[in-house]
């Protein structure tokens, strides 16, 4: 990682799963979203996330 990124850093497993919870949180709140707005527009079955 360091390789990569130099100012990279670790975060703790608590600051993890609370990053991971929201990122669940935001794409799951995208999901259902996008499944209220699908029936109004034509094309939404090809690209059901892409509004």
């Amino acid at each position: 990682m360091a390789v990569v990124r130099p100012q990279a850093v670790r975060l703790d497993v608590e600051r993890k799963r609370i990053t991971d919870a929201v990122r669940m949180a935001t794409y799951n709140a995208e999901s259902a979203l996008a499944r209220l707005i699908a029936p109004h527009y034509a094309r939404s079955h090809r690209f059901p996330t892409a509004f």
